[in-house]
């Protein structure tokens, strides 16, 4: 028989006890796994807490002297001859930069609301394209329509010129023929900046 102390009087009595013959009090209880587990945990989370380097404080926007603005301004100037104009965003982000740099200029401010408009029209013309294969949506449903077996439909590829007023897509595709064999094909349309198209 296993003997304990108890915790009132100290006075040892038997570990299967339900109260001291001594004091009466009860018997100690013995701490369980879980509860041992519990404390660690919290304990762990209070020392990750504590050690938490302190937040920093936001940067403080940079200031530039005039000198640089003059130098980062010709810098940007310099990167604009090698941006193509149809490279949207990035002709927007530097000329933005540009006005902040130089806002006395009176061509940046022009510009940015030039690319401002591109932009718009860009986005209409790639809403136009799936973002997963690159298929002209309109003119895939076309196709498909067409086809006397649709789900054999295999995109191969589609490209686009850019005349101002409209697009002329070109796609090829891999499709089921008449008679059973796959063909690849090539369809042409003339669409508008909405979307609308014109198969010929």
């Amino acid at each position: 028989m296993t003997l304990v102390k108890c915790k009132e009087c100290g006075e040892k009595i038997s570990k299967k006890a339900t109260a001291c013959p001594q004091c009466g009090a009860p018997p100690k209880k013995k701490t369980s796994l879980f509860t041992w587990l519990v404390v660690v945990f919290v304990g762990l989370v209070v020392v990750g807490v504590a050690n938490q380097p302190p937040a920093s404080a936001p940067a403080a926007p940079v200031v530039l002297t005039p000198e640089q603005k003059q130098a980062r301004e010709a810098a940007l100037v310099g990167e604009l001859q090698g941006i193509p104009a149809v490279e949207v965003k990035k002709n927007l982000a530097a000329y933005r930069e540009l006005v902040t740099l130089n806002p006395g200029n009176e061509k940046y401010p022009a510009k940015v609301a030039y690319y401002e408009g591109q932009l718009v029209r860009y986005e209409q013309i790639q809403g136009q394209f799936s973002a997963w294969s690159g298929a002209h949506k309109s003119i895939e449903r076309y196709v498909k329509q067409q086809l006397k077996d649709p789900d054999s439909y295999e995109h191969i590829e589609t490209g686009y010129n850019d005349n101002g007023d409209h697009l002329l897509v070109i796609t090829k595709y891999r499709a089921k023929n008449s008679f059973g064999g796959f063909a690849v094909e090539t369809v042409q349309a003339r669409c508008t900046i909405a979307g609308d198209c014109k198969v010929f």
